[in-house]
């Protein structure tokens, strides 16, 4: 029994640094995805997909995921911003175009649909829903 003027001995841990940091189910989809598109483009085959997502799935660690990922170029996975865009810059300067040809001066109807659409758009994120745990 200690007293409240004791001191014991904890022991310290030291804190988990680069890959032996523990990785998250964010993590190992984020890997997933850059195998993926290794695949997609032809990098890798679907068996070597295979392979690497058997080590992926139950990864433990950054490092676990580093050495499944490690011969694969650092590119971006997301789609590029023009992409997403393309559709509604398009739609909004088709609706600009009748609300120009038809009212000039009038209400500026096309601000509802632009906003509509635009404020998902812009909040929408690129990322996938986590897988869930077996």
């Amino acid at each position: 029994m200690s007293g409240c003027g004791s001191t014991r001995h904890v022991p310290t841990v030291a804190a988990p640094v680069g890959d032996d940091l523990r990785c998250n189910d964010t993590d190992r989809q984020t890997a997933i995805d850059h195998a993926r598109q290794a695949c997609i483009e032809g990098r890798i085959s679907l068996d070597e997909y295979a392979q690497r997502l058997e080590v992926i799935l139950p990864a433990r660690t950054h490092g676990e995921l580093s050495a499944v990922l490690h011969d694969l170029p650092r590119a971006p996975i997301a789609p590029t911003v023009t992409g997403r865009w393309r559709p509604y810059i398009v739609v909004m300067l088709i609706l600009v175009g009748v609300w120009a040809t038809t009212t000039p001066l009038g209400y500026f109807w096309p601000i509802w649909p632009a906003l509509g659409w635009g404020i998902p758009l812009l909040l929408h994120r690129r990322h996938p829903a986590p897988a869930p745990h077996r």
